[in-house]
């Protein structure tokens, strides 16, 4: 009978796993990883995000995040529309900061799949100018969107559940997964999310 440590256990994680959202372990080591069907069940209670932290570096680049309750962006330019936010919630980052909520907003992340004119719906974005890293909630995602996401050693891929298609990649960088960017036209994105919203 082995009764030593897993080595994939000896460090400690950060935040939730990025896709149950349980302690105590990370996506590659989650048992869920390659359940197709696997949604999880989150009850977010405040807004918040785990790996993102105020100061430092801005990074465009979009990343998916466990424990981000809402997805959130650095820069403005990525909610196609948007508004003032009036509510006093403030972002809880994971090293305890709290910062504020300026606007709110809902945007589309083009795909790969040439097939089809899908896109990525992206609602409820938390513009916090403050933050770091442009973060994906994956349950906000799977949420909104008839998507399954599979997580890998080196990448993970965000894929249509019905067509089975390749919608985004991203690869592992630094212990998260950092979405490979696709070019957008936002004069065509908000034609398409106005449509899409009313």
């Amino acid at each position: 009978k082995f009764k030593g440590k897993n080595p994939i256990d000896e460090e400690e994680p950060k935040g939730p796993c990025q896709i149950c959202f349980r302690k105590n372990h990370t996506a590659a080591s989650c048992w869920y990883r390659f359940k197709k069907n696997y949604v999880p069940n989150q009850t977010p209670n405040r807004r918040s995000a785990y790996i993102a932290e105020n100061g430092g570096h801005r990074d465009e680049a979009w990343y998916l995040d466990s424990g981000a309750t809402n997805h959130i962006s650095n820069d403005f330019n990525n909610l196609n529309i948007s508004s003032e936010y009036k509510g006093s919630d403030q972002l809880a980052v994971g090293n305890g900061t709290k910062l504020k909520i300026v606007s709110v907003g809902h945007s589309l992340l083009s795909t790969l799949d040439s097939h089809t004119s899908a896109h990525i719906k992206l609602n409820h974005i938390l513009y916090v100018p403050e933050i770091t890293k442009n973060l994906i909630s994956i349950s906000q995602l799977l949420h909104d969107n008839d998507v399954s996401i599979e997580f890998h050693k080196t990448c993970c891929v965000v894929k249509d559940k019905r067509r089975g298609s390749v919608l985004l990649k991203g690869i592992a960088k630094d212990g998260l997964y950092k979405l490979l960017s696709l070019p957008h036209d936002s004069s065509q994105f908000k034609s398409i999310l106005l449509s899409s919203i009313t």
